[in-house]
């Protein structure tokens, strides 16, 4: 697909800024459009959807599209009675469906009721295709978004269900808190693990006299690992919780590497209990 088409989309338009999410993030950059002739048959169709593991083809004469044909208008056709003789040999003009055209420019929200109807959508015009949408795609581009957060929340509440199983008492784990955490206004201490930030979280953790005396079972014999474990996590939270910018595949891998080292941590501690 052009590069210059997905730069024009992602610009501002139609009164929304580029920063809102539109059709055009949702568009694989190295998809080709694979279409078949108005006039090839359902065998021919069914072969190009194998090789290129489609479920569904835009059908073209010339520039412009007359619809889609899919394993499921296949499926309409033969159950309606549409194909007489051989179903291969049949024209997919007999067997077209329609789908939902979108514009690059056009909101997400626009094109999900097309998505839960039909599972995919055309990204242009009639006579101007510029590339098929999936449930899938949709799919992938919003895991990818939304994974941090996730990555995130479990880390932060391991952490605080660790915590707060080590200390005996609720005592105990209010004290921790006014060893290392800054007084709020007025000069009140918070009292629970959920009133801190994950910064201050850390803190409390990590703190000399709260390590020894509570959180060296749960959490290790080396609070600077723990630290070393837990600080990058602070600063990735930070960027992603202000939108600063996509993750990076350095930071995705030490979210999921910090991940995978507290549910192990969780792991231990729910056997011996």
């Amino acid at each position: 697909m052009d590069e210059s088409i997905i730069e024009l989309s992602t610009s501002q338009a139609s009164g929304l800024p580029s920063d809102f999410f539109q059709v055009a993030q949702m568009l694989p950059g190295d998809q080709e459009v694979v279409s078949v002739g108005l006039r090839a048959s359902v065998a021919e169709a069914l072969s190009l959807m194998r090789e290129n593991d489609y479920s569904q083809l835009p059908v073209v004469l010339g520039n412009r599209v007359f619809g889609v044909f899919s394993y499921r208008s296949l499926a309409a056709g033969l159950a309606s009675g549409a194909i007489d003789g051989n179903p291969l040999e049949s024209p997919v003009s007999d067997l077209l469906a329609d789908l939902a055209f979108v514009r690059l420019r056009d909101d997400l929200h626009d094109l999900l009721p097309f998505l839960q109807r039909d599972d995919a959508v055309l990204v242009g015009d009639e006579d101007r295709l510029m590339g098929v949408i999936m449930t899938a795609d949709v799919t992938t581009f919003l895991w990818e978004v939304t994974e941090p957060f996730v990555l995130v929340r479990d880390i932060e509440l391991a952490v605080r269900k660790l915590m707060t199983s080590a200390c005996a008492s609720r005592e105990h784990l209010e004290g921790c808190i006014r060893n290392s955490a800054r007084p709020r206004k007025g000069g009140v201490f918070p009292t629970l693990l959920e009133e801190l930030s994950l910064g201050e979280l850390v803190k409390v953790l990590v703190h000399e006299q709260n390590y020894a005396r509570h959180f060296r079972s749960a959490f290790g014999g080396n609070s600077r690992y723990v630290e070393g474990q837990l600080e990058p996590i602070v600063r990735i939270r930070n960027e992603i919780f202000h939108f600063v910018d996509r993750l990076g595949s350095s930071d995705r891998q030490t979210l999921l590497s910090a991940r995978r080292w507290i549910q192990r941590k969780a792991d231990v501690m729910e056997a011996a209990a």
